[in-house]
């Protein structure tokens, strides 16, 4: 998958994935529509589905890069900061914290919900790892992506363990579970431009798609939410600015015209009653 961030890197991929439109390009997004009405996900969820519970977990303070008031553009009900999470005992948390608490947050009485959690582990700067050392002395990559890559596998080991909890709770097989990262890894960071692609990988979890006839090739963050909408069928009349993957019939969205429809978009507020 290809990242369509702005600016505002992760505020940029929140937005993309919550509403299917794309960020401002010279403008920090999340700076321009905190005071908009947005086709968010949890109220398109609550209108469609009847879904009343909505949150976000997520390792920064609450007011960080206008967290708060977008986490109130978006519809959520209730939000977890760094404070929520580690109590008054404020530091630099890894995804073990965060997943562990999410967990223990988990309430079967709140389904059907709507959950967006936030990890921070592969985060940059890549200069140190969580987890195993995979690599040993090995000197077949930089310092910088052997942490970053050990670091995936032990956010992977964070998921699976969250997982097991969704299955022992008895929601696992009836939830719609979406891995995606808000943004590309720095290759010039990690030290391997031009050795590796800036894809980031995306995981739908009961989708109910079928392989034969879903696109599987290179897409773009802003098909998150219209594959979404589209796996609920929920007939909305905004579907995003994306592509469905559940159709073979892709064409890349990504274009001046779909840039300046976003830019109108958020400048015109145009979904304001």
């Amino acid at each position: 998958m290809k990242s369509d961030i702005g600016c505002g890197e992760s505020g940029d991929g929140k937005f993309i994935y919550m509403n299917g439109i794309l960020p401002l390009r010279y403008k920090m997004t999340v700076g321009q529509v905190k005071d908009n009405t947005l086709p968010a996900l949890p109220i398109v969820l609550k209108k469609e589905l009847g879904t009343k519970h909505s949150e976000i977990i997520f390792p920064t303070a609450p007011n960080l890069w206008q967290q708060a008031d977008m986490n109130n553009v978006y519809g959520l009900t209730d939000a977890y900061s760094l404070e929520d999470i580690v109590g008054n005992n404020i530091h630099h948390i890894d995804d073990q914290e965060i997943f562990t608490f999410a967990s223990n947050s988990l309430d079967v009485s709140k389904e059907p919900f709507f959950s967006l959690i936030l990890s921070v582990s592969t985060h940059s700067p890549y200069d140190k790892y969580e987890g195993d050392n995979l690599f040993g002395n090995s000197q077949a990559f930089s310092q910088e992506y052997k942490n970053y890559l050990n670091t995936c596998h032990y956010t992977d080991r964070q998921i699976r363990t969250y997982f097991d909890t969704l299955k022992q709770k008895g929601i696992y097989d009836h939830s719609l579970i979406i891995l995606a990262a808000d943004h590309y890894a720095h290759l010039d960071m990690l030290k391997m431009d031009g050795q590796i692609t800036d894809h980031t990988p995306l995981f739908i979890v009961h989708g109910q798609i079928d392989n034969k006839t879903a696109y599987r090739q290179e897409c773009h963050q802003i098909d998150v939410y219209t594959t979404i909408l589209d796996i609920l069928g929920i007939n909305n009349e905004w579907k995003g600015l994306g592509q469905t993957l559940l159709s073979p019939n892709y064409k890349n969205p990504i274009n001046e015209e779909t840039l300046h429809i976003s830019e109108m978009i958020i400048e015109g507020d145009f979904f304001k009653d």
